[in-house]
């Protein structure tokens, strides 16, 4: 089972279930899958930074960033400078960006937006 630390919570443990105020990391064969959070103790930086170096240690590296509401314009933040930077890694970077939960009705519509952010690098 993937657990996660809250950074509101240093030293307690919860199961993945509980998502919203964390920094949670999936890794899979194929795609690293990151949830970006608004607030906490989660910088910009570190973001940008695990994901430039799990792409330069592999010829091509797949990431998907996904954000929710608040954490979108950070997710987008994250996604610019890690592909501008890139470059000076000798890395191309090509992105995708899905927009999800925009055509959602009733009370809950606002809560249900998210954006999907793919990063691939390859090594140029």
């Amino acid at each position: 089972q993937l657990t996660f630390r809250s950074p509101s919570n240093a030293g307690r443990v919860f199961p993945c279930w509980f998502e919203p105020f964390c920094f949670k990391l999936t890794m899979s064969m194929e795609d690293e899958s990151i949830t970006v959070v608004s607030g906490g103790h989660n910088p910009i930086r570190d973001y940008v930074k695990m994901i430039l170096d799990q792409a330069a240690s592999r010829d091509k590296h797949c990431v998907l960033l996904r954000a929710r509401i608040n954490a979108i314009s950070k997710a987008i933040s994250v996604a610019e400078v890690a592909a501008r930077s890139a470059g000076d890694l000798g890395l191309a970077c090509a992105s995708q960006v899905e927009l999800l939960g925009m055509r959602e009705e009733g009370p809950t519509r606002r809560q249900g937006i998210e954006m999907e952010i793919r990063l691939t690098f390859t090594k140029s």
